[in-house]
């Protein structure tokens, strides 16, 4: 008698399929935002910004729950690379994607995305890496 064993699946076409939808409705949800939601003074604006990128180093790991420790580094490659492709074309087509953002804003929208997309990939690969720590010395 033949015993069937379950072939674990690798997790990242899953990832990159839920990178691909993440990116999709942030950017939609960024073009139907009213322009006045983008016009905060600067102090605002650099924390509100420090902020979100922070935020991503939680959510990475919440993303990432449940991933095996040798699966998280490409989990994460895929779920952020669809949106780096596609922030490509939002950040050189910025005024036509965006026009409820400021014109002069494109710099700083290319900035944040790859602040954004650095985090998590700087997260999900610190976190399949585990370091390794010397025994303490008994004496």
């Amino acid at each position: 008698m033949t015993v069937a064993r379950r072939i674990p699946s690798d997790p990242a076409g899953r990832f990159a399929i839920t990178g691909l939808l993440a990116w999709a409705a942030a950017t939609t949800l960024i073009r139907l935002a009213p322009a006045a939601a983008f016009r905060l003074p600067l102090p605002w604006a650099i924390t509100a910004l420090a902020a979100a990128v922070a935020g991503l180093v939680p959510l990475t790991r919440l993303i990432l729950r449940g991933v095996a420790r040798q699966d998280q580094a490409r989990s994460i490659a895929a779920f952020v690379v669809p949106g780096m492709l596609g922030d490509c074309g939002t950040t050189a087509l910025y005024g036509a994607i965006f026009p409820n953002l400021p014109a002069s804003g494109q710099g700083a929208f290319g900035a944040l995305m790859l602040a954004g997309y650095a985090t998590m990939l700087a997260v999900g690969v610190a976190g399949a890496f585990p370091v390794e720590r010397p025994a303490p010395a008994e004496g």
